[in-house]
């Protein structure tokens, strides 16, 4: 929330609310229960003295100080947000009522970003009870912006408590029916919204996790950035997992892909669109093929290009299928 509670999110200032005399505050994730820091969130909420107006003057002042940055893929309204003493109502089935507040707070800092730049993308995070499982109502009311994208996370709570408290690592069996239920509800969302997904944090450095994710995202052809907190915390097998060889662009519309990490097995097919001139290019993996790899094309024809990358173009209407093996 703010420095006050030993956090880095908005400015003392900006915040009225204050620890309690003799308030414990028990660190991240645990000082959420403060009472204290509620009062601070809504305060958020409700755009008490203007908290929200001067966070989305600052946003504004961002998107045009990037406008045009050819590295910049947008910007994220808010990391984790809590729903403050709402948080109550979120338990056990979500917070329908919270959420249509909460999209409106982001919907006005997207009119702040808008002023500074009218079309970089604006992520939206579901409010972050959606880390305990919970489903987000975001797009219950239609979200008009064009450009706004779905940023939730996807982590699971018994590979944490082993990775962080020391608890038993076979919590982490139950890491697969956890990580399902997220992806029903990132499904729900994106039928609701029509918006592109992104996820933006996930897996902390459990790569069975990690695949959990990378599978299911693939499945979906949905977007992710990986995001890890320090580097004291060990890395083993998750390069493995985080450099794949996926479709860098297509040349029509995806039908399914699959990469397995054990082996590097790649497959991909499209239906290609004859409007697109450009081929569809295709990165292999720079971890997974040590002595090099062998390519099959059903429907069309490749070529490497000089920077390694397949290009592959079809041979006709029909679908084609891009297969990449380990030698």
């Amino acid at each position: 929330m703010s420095s006050p509670w030993g956090g880095n999110g908005f400015p003392a200032w900006a915040v009225k609310s204050r620890p309690l005399p003799g308030e414990p505050n028990p660190g991240f994730p645990l000082y959420y229960l403060m009472p204290s820091m509620n009062a601070a969130w809504d305060e958020v909420w409700t755009n008490r003295n203007g908290i929200v107006d001067h966070l989305g003057t600052a946003l504004k002042a961002l998107a045009a100080g990037l406008k045009g940055h050819a590295g910049v893929m947008g910007i994220e309204l808010l990391n984790e947000p809590w729903p403050g003493t709402a948080a109550l109502t979120c338990f056990p089935i979500g917070c329908p009522l919270f959420d249509v507040q909460y999209q409106n707070t982001m919907s006005k800092l997207t009119r702040y970003v808008r002023q500074g730049d009218p079309t970089v993308p604006v992520y939206w995070e579901p409010n972050v009870t959606w880390n305990q499982m919970m489903p987000s109502y975001m797009g219950l009311k239609r979200i008009k912006d064009r450009n706004v994208v779905i940023a939730p996370h996807d982590y699971c709570i018994p590979s944490q408590l082993a990775i962080y408290l020391g608890l038993p690592e076979s919590l982490r069996s139950l890491c697969s029916a956890q990580q399902g239920l997220t992806w029903t509800h990132v499904d729900e969302v994106f039928r609701r919204t029509g918006k592109p997904v992104v996820i933006t944090e996930f897996g902390d450095v459990d790569a069975t996790v990690l695949s959990q994710t990378l599978d299911r995202a693939d499945k979906r052809f949905v977007g992710w950035m990986y995001w890890h907190y320090t580097s004291g915390q060990s890395l083993s097998g998750v390069a493995r997992q985080l450099v794949r060889t996926y479709p860098q662009a297509t040349a029509g519309r995806p039908g399914a892909m699959t990469f397995d990490t054990a082996t590097g097995a790649f497959s991909f097919t499209y239906r290609p669109n004859p409007a697109i001139s450009a081929p569809t290019v295709i990165y292999p993996s720079s971890v997974h093929y040590p002595n090099g790899y062998t390519v099959q094309v059903t429907g069309g024809q490749y070529v490497t290009a000089s920077d390694g990358r397949l290009h592959v173009s079809a041979d006709g209407p029909g679908p084609v299928t891009v297969s990449v093996t380990a030698k």
